[in-house]
């Protein structure tokens, strides 16, 4: 009973309201360590926290505007291996229901450090494929690296 008081109860709220992921990571703890003892549960919170970091990792947070004949993708998490196909797939399904789009603007947020070979053959894939369809592409991102401004370059000509 003596610990209570030394417990910050206002983080549980705090928390709830500023990431529901993180406060259910908490709380996963909390109550495994509680219930379960310390150092299980412990490992409980830490295999549920590195489920989450690859759940958030794999699903890419993007953001979609159709305009008149122009679609906008703003892809705001890094891509890599394992999200590349879903951000390729989603802006390829988009295509196939909107005949009328003649460009894509896609929008990366990473910088060049984040960008993989994964990335890159995405890139050239989507390129090749809108190629064939008659539709430009326009690719923004970080480019202030030489060497993968040029890469990028590459990929929409």
């Amino acid at each position: 009973m003596a610990v209570i008081g030394m417990f910050d109860w206002r983080i549980f709220r705090q928390m709830y309201r500023q990431n529901k992921v993180d406060w259910l990571t908490l709380m996963v703890t909390f109550l495994s360590v509680t219930f379960i003892g310390i150092e299980r549960g412990v490992f409980i919170g830490i295999g549920f926290a590195l489920l989450t970091h690859i759940w958030r990792n794999f699903q890419p947070a993007m953001r979609i505007e159709l305009h008149v004949e122009t679609l906008n993708v703003y892809v705001s998490t890094a891509i890599y291996y394992a999200n590349a196909p879903i951000i390729q797939e989603t802006i390829q399904d988009i295509l196939d229901n909107n005949a009328d789009i003649n460009d894509v603007v896609l929008l990366l947020s990473q910088n060049h450090e984040g960008m993989d070979t994964t990335t890159i053959a995405m890139l050239e894939s989507l390129a090749q494929a809108l190629k064939r369809r008659d539709v430009g592409l326009t690719l923004g991102a970080d480019l202030n690296d030489v060497e993968h401004s040029e890469i990028l370059r590459g990929v929409i000509k």
